[in-house]
């Protein structure tokens, strides 16, 4: 019995060592790194051309105090914090990832920042996102004497907007790293919704190409940002901006005092003709951003203890000590990488197809994953185990953000209808006809099917994909009201 037991654990032990050796021998040389990562580690962000006004540092900086020249004030303050943004960037290169974020260069803050509640009280706001639909215009109107004040009051902060529109070039020179400080965004909001307040009074008072001229300004520092950034949260934000211009376009024209001009009609419709910012430039950003922290990880040892302590926290000593030699041996930094830029590479082209092609593209994406993660057999699926599974938790899944595009472009293409069915004087019991002979720019953006008309409510309705911050209860329906 004796003998048969130490046969036992003798031929156990071995396997053991086999099986050790295996994995050592699967995981021995890690893969080179591909040129495609390579070029995602080393991607700057682009530089503003020399000589030429850029309207990024002036939001970058729009919450400078108001003291002096009030451009000029922002611009400094935003080429401060851009300057700051690139040395701490290099600070946390040089620390690594678990570096105490405190002893970093400090962000630059001054020290009387213009508020939000300075540019637009939340009084005096225009809630889109109440139980109720709300006319933006007729409120900015109803409060016109309100307004009107606060308007005279914050006249620098509407000429650092406009000076923003106005420059030839709107280029993010802003880093992509973890630590990243965003511009103050929340500000640029509330400056773009206190302009449409200024335009809604302009056109009440009769300045109708004047209000809608304005507008079209602010429309500049939207697709300035959406087209020139290297985040994917300023591409959200300039997204919504995108829908608060329309929803506000959309109130405005279809109130008819005073009567519309035959070149408001023209200039309402300019606004609408080009589609929302593409998320493109913001996706691209969140690759670098995705693939930099795979490789901070992996030569950060602490970081790897730090996830290991985290994950096996509830475990035997002995099965967390296991756990975590298993997960040191079978990741590979190169190889892991790799993978990931894959991903992406083969995700980012989805983001470019049409509404009514995004699904089919979607499904191509998820099938070539599905084959690329199949050829991974290769040593019985042991080597870079754990840089697979980390690698397959950053696998680009954007869709609720590009769908949320899609539904924001469905309901501009509703205003512009909107805006020809009044400039034609189409009749109401005449629109589902009118809406069947829509071109396929103009259609559903999903199915290419004509938009509905809904005769109870007497307005165009879209059912989008995703919720809807800016909708009365986060809904996914969208509503253009003749």
């Amino acid at each position: 019995m004796r003998k048969l037991l130490i046969a036992i654990v003798t031929t156990l032990f071995v396997l053991l060592l086999l099986t050790v050796a295996f994995v050592v021998a699967a995981n021995w040389r890690d893969s080179p790194l591909s040129d495609d990562a390579r070029a995602v580690l080393d991607a700057e962000p682009a530089k503003e051309l020399p000589g030429i006004a850029n309207g990024f540092p002036i939001i970058a900086g729009l919450d400078a105090p108001l003291e002096g020249d009030p451009v000029e004030a922002a611009r400094q303050l935003g080429k401060q914090r851009l300057q700051r943004e690139i040395e701490r960037k290099q600070w946390f290169d040089q620390e690594g990832f678990k570096a105490d974020a405190t002893k970093a260069p400090a962000p630059v803050e001054p020290p009387a920042s213009v508020k939000v509640q300075q540019i637009l009280p939340d009084g005096l706001r225009c809630k889109t996102d109440v139980d109720a639909p709300i006319n933006c215009h007729d409120w900015y109107v109803e409060h016109a004497s309100q307004l009107q004040a606060v308007i005279a009051a914050q006249q620098p902060m509407l000429q650092r907007f406009a000076a923003a529109a106005d420059a030839p070039q709107f280029q993010s020179e802003s880093p992509v790293y973890f630590w990243h400080l965003l511009p103050p965004y929340q500000v640029l909001m509330r400056t773009q919704e206190l302009q449409l307040a200024r335009s809604s009074l302009l056109w009440h008072s009769g300045q109708q190409e004047q209000a809608l001229s304005e507008a079209m300004r602010g429309d500049r520092v939207t697709h300035g940002l959406g087209d020139g950034t290297t985040q994917l949260v300023s591409s959200m934000i300039a997204l919504a901006m995108q829908y608060r211009m329309q929803r506000w376009l959309a109130d405005l024209m279809a109130t008819d005092t005073p009567p519309h001009s035959p070149k408001a009609y023209e200039l309402a419709k300019a606004l609408v003709q080009i589609p929302p910012p593409s998320l493109h430039s913001g996706l691209v950003g969140e690759t670098q951003f995705q693939v930099r922290m795979m490789q901070l990880i992996g030569k950060d040892d602490s970081e790897w203890r730090s996830i290991l302590n985290e994950a096996t926290q509830d475990r035997p000593a002995w099965r967390a000590a296991l756990e975590s030699a298993w997960v040191r041996m079978t990741y590979l930094p190169n190889e892991s990488l790799n993978q990931q830029v894959k991903w992406w590479q083969l995700y980012l082209p989805t983001t470019l197809v049409p509404a009514h092609e995004y699904d089919a593209a979607l499904k191509a994406f998820e099938q070539r994953e599905k084959e690329l993660s199949e050829q991974r057999s290769r040593w019985f699926g042991v080597r870079n185990f754990a840089g697979n599974v980390l690698a397959d938790i950053g696998k680009p899944n954007f869709s609720t953000y590009i769908q949320r595009r899609f539904d924001v472009d469905a309901h501009r293409r509703m205003v512009l209808l909107m805006l020809q069915a009044k400039e034609q004087n189409i009749p109401a019991d005449k629109m589902p006809t009118w809406l069947a002979q829509s071109p396929e720019n103009l259609r559903n953006p999903y199915t290419l099917e004509p938009m509905q008309w809904d005769a109870l409510s007497h307005s165009l309705v879209f059912e989008g994909r995703e919720s809807q911050n800016q909708n009365p209860g986060r809904s996914k329906t969208y509503h253009v009201k003749f």
